[in-house]
Protein backbone atom coordinates (compact mmCIF):
# COMPACT_ATOMS: atom_id res chain seq x y z
CA UNK A 1 0.00 0.00 0.00
CA UNK A 2 1.46 3.35 -0.95
CA UNK A 3 1.83 6.28 1.40
CA UNK A 4 -0.60 9.15 0.96
CA UNK A 5 0.57 12.78 1.00
CA UNK A 6 -1.50 15.58 2.48
CA UNK A 7 -1.73 18.97 0.81
CA UNK A 8 0.74 20.25 3.41
CA UNK A 9 3.31 17.71 2.21
CA UNK A 10 3.01 15.52 5.30
CA UNK A 11 3.04 11.76 4.64
CA UNK A 12 0.17 9.60 5.91
CA UNK A 13 1.16 6.03 6.68
CA UNK A 14 -1.74 3.57 6.91
CA UNK A 15 -2.28 1.78 10.20
CA UNK A 16 -1.93 -2.00 10.40
CA UNK A 17 -5.72 -2.26 10.70
CA UNK A 18 -6.18 -0.28 7.47
CA UNK A 19 -3.61 -2.45 5.70
CA UNK A 20 -5.29 -5.64 6.96
CA UNK A 21 -8.71 -4.39 5.85
CA UNK A 22 -7.38 -3.55 2.37
CA UNK A 23 -5.71 -6.98 2.13
CA UNK A 24 -9.02 -8.65 3.01
CA UNK A 25 -10.82 -6.64 0.32
CA UNK A 26 -8.22 -7.61 -2.28
CA UNK A 27 -8.36 -11.29 -1.27
CA UNK A 28 -12.16 -11.30 -1.46
CA UNK A 29 -12.01 -9.83 -4.96
CA UNK A 30 -9.47 -12.41 -6.10
CA UNK A 31 -11.56 -15.22 -4.59
CA UNK A 32 -14.71 -14.03 -6.38
CA UNK A 33 -12.77 -13.83 -9.64
CA UNK A 34 -11.39 -17.36 -9.16
CA UNK A 35 -14.83 -18.76 -8.31
CA UNK A 36 -16.34 -17.29 -11.47
CA UNK A 37 -13.52 -18.78 -13.59
CA UNK A 38 -13.97 -22.22 -12.00
CA UNK A 39 -17.74 -22.06 -12.52
CA UNK A 40 -17.20 -21.22 -16.19
CA UNK A 41 -14.78 -24.15 -16.59
CA UNK A 42 -17.16 -26.59 -14.88
CA UNK A 43 -19.71 -25.90 -17.59
CA UNK A 44 -17.28 -26.91 -20.33
CA UNK A 45 -15.01 -29.43 -18.57
CA UNK A 46 -15.94 -33.10 -18.87
CA UNK A 47 -13.35 -34.33 -16.38
CA UNK A 48 -14.51 -37.93 -15.95
CA UNK A 49 -15.68 -38.56 -19.49
CA UNK A 50 -15.51 -42.19 -20.61
CA UNK A 51 -12.31 -43.09 -22.36
CA UNK A 52 -13.38 -44.16 -25.84
CA UNK A 53 -9.93 -44.88 -27.29
CA UNK A 54 -9.79 -48.24 -29.04
CA UNK A 55 -9.03 -51.20 -26.81
CA UNK A 56 -6.19 -53.64 -27.22
CA UNK A 57 -6.70 -56.54 -29.62
CA UNK A 58 -8.88 -59.00 -27.62
CA UNK A 59 -6.44 -61.85 -28.28
CA UNK A 60 -3.77 -59.92 -26.33
CA UNK A 61 -5.95 -59.30 -23.26
CA UNK A 62 -5.71 -61.22 -20.02
CA UNK A 63 -8.64 -63.63 -19.76
CA UNK A 64 -10.23 -63.58 -16.30
CA UNK A 65 -10.66 -66.95 -14.64
CA UNK A 66 -13.23 -68.03 -12.06
CA UNK A 67 -15.15 -65.17 -10.49
CA UNK A 68 -12.87 -62.38 -11.76
CA UNK A 69 -13.58 -59.70 -14.33
CA UNK A 70 -11.33 -57.37 -16.32
CA UNK A 71 -12.25 -53.68 -16.32
CA UNK A 72 -10.74 -50.54 -17.79
CA UNK A 73 -10.77 -47.50 -15.46
CA UNK A 74 -11.97 -44.21 -16.93
CA UNK A 75 -9.15 -41.89 -17.89
CA UNK A 76 -9.30 -38.20 -16.98
CA UNK A 77 -8.50 -35.77 -19.79
CA UNK A 78 -5.02 -34.37 -20.33
CA UNK A 79 -6.23 -30.82 -19.72
CA UNK A 80 -9.17 -28.92 -18.31
CA UNK A 81 -9.72 -25.62 -20.04
CA UNK A 82 -6.20 -24.23 -20.45
CA UNK A 83 -4.76 -26.15 -17.49
CA UNK A 84 -2.67 -29.25 -18.26
CA UNK A 85 -3.02 -32.07 -15.74
CA UNK A 86 0.22 -33.75 -14.60
CA UNK A 87 0.59 -37.44 -15.51
CA UNK A 88 1.00 -38.42 -11.86
CA UNK A 89 -2.23 -36.64 -10.96
CA UNK A 90 -4.08 -38.22 -13.88
CA UNK A 91 -2.88 -41.67 -12.81
CA UNK A 92 -3.97 -41.11 -9.22
CA UNK A 93 -7.39 -39.84 -10.33
CA UNK A 94 -7.76 -42.76 -12.72
CA UNK A 95 -7.29 -45.33 -9.96
CA UNK A 96 -9.28 -43.48 -7.30
CA UNK A 97 -12.30 -42.49 -9.40
CA UNK A 98 -13.61 -46.04 -9.03
CA UNK A 99 -15.61 -46.20 -12.27
CA UNK A 100 -14.59 -48.58 -15.03
CA UNK A 101 -15.90 -50.24 -18.20
CA UNK A 102 -16.28 -54.02 -18.10
CA UNK A 103 -14.03 -55.60 -20.75
CA UNK A 104 -14.42 -59.32 -20.01
CA UNK A 105 -16.05 -61.52 -17.38
CA UNK A 106 -14.83 -64.82 -15.95
CA UNK A 107 -17.02 -67.93 -16.39
CA UNK A 108 -17.96 -68.18 -12.70
CA UNK A 109 -18.59 -64.49 -11.99
CA UNK A 110 -21.91 -64.06 -10.16
CA UNK A 111 -22.58 -67.77 -10.65
CA UNK A 112 -22.69 -68.91 -7.02
CA UNK A 113 -25.69 -70.00 -4.97
CA UNK A 114 -25.51 -66.90 -2.77
CA UNK A 115 -25.58 -64.59 -5.83
CA UNK A 116 -28.55 -65.98 -7.75
CA UNK A 117 -31.34 -63.70 -8.96
CA UNK A 118 -29.48 -60.39 -8.94
CA UNK A 119 -28.79 -57.83 -11.65
CA UNK A 120 -25.18 -58.03 -12.76
CA UNK A 121 -23.18 -56.06 -15.32
CA UNK A 122 -22.47 -57.19 -18.85
CA UNK A 123 -19.50 -56.49 -21.09
CA UNK A 124 -19.46 -52.83 -22.11
CA UNK A 125 -21.35 -51.52 -19.08
CA UNK A 126 -19.76 -49.23 -16.49
CA UNK A 127 -19.41 -50.25 -12.85
CA UNK A 128 -18.15 -48.84 -9.56
CA UNK A 129 -15.72 -50.62 -7.27
CA UNK A 130 -13.94 -49.86 -3.98
CA UNK A 131 -10.90 -47.63 -4.03
CA UNK A 132 -7.65 -49.59 -4.40
CA UNK A 133 -9.47 -52.82 -5.30
CA UNK A 134 -8.11 -55.25 -7.86
CA UNK A 135 -4.82 -56.01 -9.55
CA UNK A 136 -3.38 -53.40 -11.90
CA UNK A 137 -2.18 -54.35 -15.38
CA UNK A 138 -0.86 -52.37 -18.33
CA UNK A 139 -1.35 -54.00 -21.73
CA UNK A 140 0.02 -52.16 -24.76
CA UNK A 141 0.03 -48.92 -22.76
CA UNK A 142 -3.62 -49.19 -21.64
CA UNK A 143 -4.41 -49.66 -17.95
CA UNK A 144 -6.73 -52.42 -16.74
CA UNK A 145 -7.86 -53.80 -13.39
CA UNK A 146 -8.71 -57.39 -12.53
CA UNK A 147 -11.55 -57.31 -9.99
CA UNK A 148 -13.35 -60.02 -8.04
CA UNK A 149 -17.09 -60.08 -8.80
CA UNK A 150 -17.86 -59.18 -5.16
CA UNK A 151 -15.86 -55.94 -5.59
CA UNK A 152 -18.37 -54.59 -8.12
CA UNK A 153 -20.79 -52.42 -6.17
CA UNK A 154 -23.08 -50.88 -8.79
CA UNK A 155 -23.83 -50.53 -12.48
CA UNK A 156 -23.36 -46.94 -13.61
CA UNK A 157 -25.65 -45.75 -16.44
CA UNK A 158 -23.93 -42.35 -16.84
CA UNK A 159 -20.23 -42.79 -15.95
CA UNK A 160 -19.17 -39.16 -16.33
CA UNK A 161 -21.76 -38.14 -13.71
CA UNK A 162 -19.99 -40.08 -10.94
CA UNK A 163 -17.51 -38.12 -8.83
CA UNK A 164 -15.52 -39.53 -5.94
CA UNK A 165 -16.01 -37.81 -2.56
Amino acid sequence: MTNLIKASGEKLTPTPEQMFSRAQQMAAGMLDNAKSRVAAQKDTADFYSPDEAPDVDPSRLIQPMGWNLLVRPLSPPEKIGNVHIADETRELVEYTTCVARVISIGPLAWNRPDMQGGTYPEIGQYVTYPRYAGLKYVIDGIKYLMLVDEDVKAIVPVPDAVKRM
